[in-house]
């Protein structure tokens, strides 16, 4: 058993210094007020629609903090993007995103891309 505990805290440390390594870098905002975590959100949600659907606009709100809105076309979803964190929602649908829950900034780009595809079924 204690050295189940120990393996255990050897993980834990390795995900927060993962953690502490890629997420700083990624939530600095630029001059434009955007991270590069929500500018990689944007790219990658785009990259993601068919050929031929019409382009994600989007919306940017907040005083304190950025955040980017969309309503996707042809679909009930909206797709919000914060600085270090994302959401998808639609009817049954409620999907929030957390730096917290993610190693790395690419890791929740993956999932939000994935849940993105998986309820607009293009």
């Amino acid at each position: 058993m204690f050295r189940r505990m120990i393996d255990w805290f050897r993980r834990k440390r390795a995900w927060h210094r993962q953690w502490h390594l890629s997420w700083p870098p990624a939530i600095q905002p630029d001059a434009e007020g955007l991270t590069p975590f929500q500018r990689s959100c944007i790219a990658r949600l785009t990259q993601s629609l068919p050929p031929d659907h019409q382009p994600l606009v989007w919306e940017r709100l907040g005083s304190k903090e950025t955040y980017l809105k969309t309503s996707v076309p042809g679909t009930s979803l909206i797709c919000w993007v914060y600085e270090d964190g994302a959401e998808v929602s639609g009817p049954g649908l409620d999907r929030r995103l957390e730096s917290a829950d993610y190693s790395n900034p690419d890791q929740l780009v993956n999932d939000l891309v994935s849940i993105f595809a998986q309820h607009a079924r293009w």
